[in-house]
């Protein structure tokens, strides 16, 4: 299963990872896993993973990643996704647009960041 996502400027090699959860939703199979895609220098907006799953449906998350200044941003929905020996494709598409397997994160700034 192939994914990526889309950040602004201020995601930078000194804020944390971007995590993907991945979790299956058929009863017979028992897939639970995390993801992290990192920046790896301030130019880089866009950042890819794969993880290798057997064919069923999928519940894909993300949690946002922590900037250096305490801004976040607000994730996607979460995905469902089915793979088969064909490939993956993303189920519900709405939010995530055009090209499904990327996905696009909003910046909230530090100072609309509660804890």
């Amino acid at each position: 299963m192939q994914f990526s996502a889309q950040l602004d400027e201020k995601w930078a090699s000194q804020s944390s990872p971007i995590l993907v959860y991945i979790s299956s939703t058929d009863n017979n199979k028992k897939v639970s896993m995390y993801k992290a895609l990192r920046a790896q220098s301030k130019a880089e907006t866009i950042v890819a993973g794969e993880v290798s799953v057997p064919e069923g449906r999928y519940s894909v998350e993300y949690i946002s990643p922590v900037n250096a200044d305490g801004s976040m941003y607000k994730v996607p929905k979460t995905a469902t996704v089915d793979v088969s020996a064909a490939g993956a494709s993303f189920v519900d598409t709405a939010e995530i647009g055009e090209n499904s397997s990327e996905v696009q994160f909003e910046f909230i700034p530090a100072s609309k960041v509660s804890s």
